[in-house]
Formats: C-alpha cells, sequence, structure tokens
C-alpha cells in the first residue's frame, strides 16, 4: 500500500482547502452585501414614506 501522507498529497489537500475557504468566505461577503442592500432599501423606502405625511 502506497503512503497516503506523502508532501504532494498534503499540499493538494491544503490547496483544496484553502479553495474551499476562500469560495465560502466570498459567498458570505456576498450574501451581508446583499442583506445590507435590502436594509437600505427598505429604510429608504420608509423615509420616504415619512417624508411624504
Amino acid at each position: 500500500m502506497a503512503d497516503r501522507n506523502t508532501p504532494q498529497k498534503l499540499v493538494w489537500r491544503a490547496r483544496i482547502v484553502l479553495m474551499w475557504a476562500d469560495v465560502s468566505s466570498q459567498a458570505a461577503i456576498v450574501a451581508d452585501a446583499v442583506s445590507l442592500a435590502k436594509f437600505l432599501r427598505e429604510a429608504d423606502d420608509k423615509l420616504a414614506d415619512h417624508m411624504k405625511g
């Protein structure tokens, strides 16, 4: 049986983990930006309604 933990395989696994972490943090940033945009849109609508009377 070949060694499953050769340095090349460890680097390969580490790259996969880092790529996954990068993608998931980008997704979190996008989700936060979308949530902020929705919040600001709703706040702007409420302010506009309040200014109308």
